[in-house]
């Protein structure tokens, strides 16, 4: 194989890897998606999930058993109802920037595998409220995604990258310096299951599609 030809082949597979961190739509048909107890949440919960495509797989291989996940989100209040902000690429959008979706949608069987709800310990409500208007302040800054995956430059953000720093205005490092590396990545990266392993984090609700919810 030319060389020429086997870097533009790492370069796509590479792409596609980082793609489905943040997220990989994929049709489930003929099945009901799971009814998140939204009720349980509050504003500065995590929401992880884990996508249904062997890439997203890969990536959440990073992490260790029940903290394997591919994307990232926070739970805000936005117009009176909890929803999940978060960033993911998205070429059907006119731009790619911070959205507040739906939990039940972040969680549907299209996209989801599996997933979960964390709190930190001791995340009073006006923290987490906190951690809420920073989620809210970013979305609505036109903040879109990051496809170079800098940790170094927030003027564009990743899914992680996005959630971490929201954390750390509150003087919070989620990730605990926890890194990866990547090829063709010029810094090293921080992935949902290195937000999943802190042990600061307690399961609000978890849920599989194979595994009844608890």
């Amino acid at each position: 194989m030319l060389i020429s030809t086997r870097n533009n082949l790492c370069k796509y597979l590479l792409v596609c890897l980082l793609v489905v961190l943040c997220g990989c739509r994929q049709r489930v048909d003929n099945y009901p998606s799971i009814t998140p107890p939204v009720a349980e949440f509050s504003a500065g919960d995590i929401a992880f999930r884990l996508g249904r495509s062997v890439q997203s797989g890969f990536i959440a291989s990073a992490g260790r058993g029940e903290n394997s996940f591919s994307h990232i989100g926070v739970i805000v209040e936005c117009d009176s109802t909890l929803m999940v902000a978060h960033i993911e690429p998205d070429n059907t959008r006119p731009d790619e920037c911070i959205l507040c979706e739906r939990i039940e949608d972040f969680f549907a069987r299209d996209v989801a595998a599996a997933g979960c709800v964390k709190r930190l310990d001791g995340l009073d409500s006006a923290r987490g409220n906190a951690i809420a208007r920073h989620a809210l302040r970013l979305k609505g800054s036109g903040v879109e995604f990051d496809h170079d995956y800098l940790l170094s430059d927030t003027t564009a953000m990743y899914c992680t990258e996005f959630v971490e720093y929201i954390f750390l205005l509150e003087g919070i490092e989620l990730s605990q310096s926890r890194r990866r590396t990547l090829p063709l990545v010029k810094e090293s990266v921080v992935l949902p299951s290195d937000i999943a392993e802190n042990e600061h984090l307690n399961d609000v609700w978890r849920f599989s599609y194979d595994l009844p919810a608890r």
